[in-house]
């Protein structure tokens, strides 16, 4: 008995502030959104600091090129204005959505899975000095086009090339 009626105060303590999070968003003319059943983005979580997040109650949560979707608490805080006027600086089109504090809370969870710095994928290989210096110590350059050309595209993996090469 005692475990059903904690459920319904749960549901209705949650439904109170979705409530809640809906009149907020009227007020500052905004839509309101409960989207604590989708995961924002990771690339999106990057743009903002956990720190800053938390400080700002708010939440990156879409990125599409430049247009950000952003998740804020309360849309009249002078600390979420202030995230807002930094993405715009940094050329963001930014969307704001008036949410509840509990959907924040599940939004900052997802930044667990952020790395701190994540190296970006360019597809280039990055070769010190020293390590050219070593390569060319240990082989003939000189016969590498012809090992290379020697590879049939279609059936060489990334390895063998890199094997040929050293």
């Amino acid at each position: 008995m005692k475990k059903v009626l904690a459920e319904q105060l749960t549901v209705l303590r949650r439904e109170s502030e979705e409530r809640a999070a809906k009149q907020r968003a009227e007020r500052c003319g905004v839509a309101y959104s409960d989207a604590s059943h989708t995961a924002p983005e990771i690339e999106a979580l990057r743009l903002i600091s956990r720190a800053d997040a938390l400080h700002a109650q708010v939440a990156p949560i879409r990125l599409t090129g430049k247009n950000i979707i952003l998740a804020v608490f309360d849309c009249a805080s002078q600390a979420a204005k202030d995230i807002v006027d930094r993405l715009t600086k940094e050329n963001f089109i930014v969307s704001t959505s008036v949410c509840s504090f509990s959907t924040l809370q599940y939004f900052w969870t997802f930044y667990e899975r952020v790395s701190e710095e994540s190296a970006q994928i360019t597809g280039e290989v990055a070769i010190s000095d020293a390590d050219l210096r070593q390569f060319t110590a240990q082989g003939d350059l000189s016969k590498l086009g012809e090992r290379l050309a020697a590879l049939d595209p279609k059936m060489t993996k990334t390895v063998d090339v890199f094997d040929s090469i050293i």
